[in-house]
Formats: C-alpha cells, sequence, structure tokens
C-alpha cells in the first residue's frame, strides 16, 4: 500500500482526528497493515508482540477468561478505535485477548516503543493518548458499577444507550443502531445469559420502546429508555 493511501486510510481513525498530515505521516511510516479473518485472534495474552492498534475495518472484542474458563468479553471495538495503548505506560504482558467477530478486520499495527518516539515529538499526540486511556478508564469504572449495582434489564439497557450514543443516528425521535450483535454478545457484554438477554429485549419491544431484527436496533425515544 502507497504512502497516500495509507495515509487516506489514517483520516477515519478517531484518535488521530484533528492532527496534522505531518503527524500523521510519523504515524504512518511505523505502522503495518494486517488483515485478520473472523474468530482468529489478533493477539493473545503474553504470546503478542507489544504493538498499539487502530481499527480500520470491521469489528473486534476484547476480553478475558477466568479461572473457570468462561469468555468474559469487556469491550467491542467498530471501525476508527484504538486497543493496545494500555501498553504504553505499562510493561506488563497483555492480560486479555482480542479476536475478529468479521468476517474479514483489517488493522493497522504499531510498535509500543515507535509509538511512544512519535509521542515524545508531539505533545498534542500525547494528551490524546492520555485523554483516550482516561476515557477507557471512565468507561470501565461505569462498567463495574453497572455489573455490581444494576440488575440485569438495567444493564442491557445501559447498552443499549451506550450503542446509541456511540453508533446511532438519529431519525426524528428515534436512533437507528446498525449492528450484528448476537444475544450472546451481549450477554457476555452485559454478565448475564443469552435467554435473558432474549427476553428483556422482547418485553422492549413488547412495550414499544425498541424494534429488534438481525440487522438493525431502533430505540423510539433514548430519552424515555428504561
Amino acid at each position: 500500500m502507497t504512502t497516500l493511501s495509507k495515509l487516506w486510510y489514517l483520516e477515519n481513525i478517531n484518535f488521530l482526528d484533528g492532527l496534522s498530515n505531518q503527524l500523521k505521516l510519523d504515524v504512518e511510516q511505523h505502522t503495518l497493515v494486517q488483515t485478520v479473518k473472523k474468530n482468529d485472534f489478533i493477539y493473545f495474552t503474553e504470546k503478542s508482540p507489544f504493538s498499539v492498534y487502530f481499527l480500520k475495518k470491521g469489528r473486534i472484542k476484547i476480553g478475558r477468561y477466568a479461572v473457570d474458563g468462561k469468555e468474559i468479553v469487556t469491550r467491542i471495538l467498530h471501525p476508527g478505535e484504538i486497543f493496545g495503548e494500555l501498553l504504553i505506560t505499562d510493561n506488563h504482558k497483555k492480560r486479555e485477548f482480542t479476536q475478529a467477530i468479521d468476517d474479514e478486520v483489517q488493522i493497522y499495527l504499531m510498535k509500543i516503543n515507535d509509538m511512544k518516539d512519535v509521542m515524545r515529538k508531539n505533545n498534542k499526540l500525547q494528551f490524546g493518548v492520555m485523554k483516550w486511556m482516561g476515557f477507557r478508564f471512565t468507561k470501565l469504572e461505569r462498567k463495574i458499577e453497572s455489573l455490581i449495582f444494576k440488575d440485569a434489564r438495567t444493564r442491557v439497557v445501559d447498552l443499549l444507550h451506550t450503542l446509541g450514543n456511540q453508533y446511532g443516528k438519529k431519525d426524528g425521535e428515534r436512533t437507528l443502531i446498525k449492528h450484528h450483535l448476537t444475544n450472546m454478545e451481549i450477554a457476555k457484554l452485559t454478565a448475564t445469559s443469552s435467554q435473558r438477554v432474549a427476553n428483556i429485549m422482547k418485553r422492549l419491544q413488547n412495550e414499544n420502546q425498541i424494534h429488534v431484527d438481525s440487522k438493525i436496533i431502533i430505540i423510539y425515544n433514548m430519552d424515555k429508555l428504561k
């Protein structure tokens, strides 16, 4: 891939939004393009190289395995998002896995040491990294609070609010969310069972709060969804 075409792709990475073309070129010079097939691991705990990743195409899930082998999904990322960035300040080995959940996932990877070198040369990029990490920790705190203090329905509704705010498109009072999440994936994100998710989603539909099919969720009124 040429420098100009790769730079064009970097324009769509949220994390780099607002940076100068010169800084994006500095980032581009240290990135490698990688395509990952569905269900393949991008990295798996300590076996992975120490890199930061920019997601260009497709979706990935990030999670861990409990002692009993149960999969715990902590995040599902969409194009434009960054992951692996915690290693910039944490020298410990990765304690999570990252797996492709779409047919073709495209990422750009950049070695941690290269990322640090570019950051040292640009205060704006340093600020962006710290801001992104702060945003991630805030989301993690809210997730932990939700798992501890809220019931299953509230956790599912909170997830719908998050999806609506981050990825939804407004259509009058309605919010349209294009998705490919299964009940099992929603269950893993909300620490409940897929059957419980199905029941909650059905109840929300019967209450005329949402409409769900295989590719879209319609929230009729975000302010009234509860």
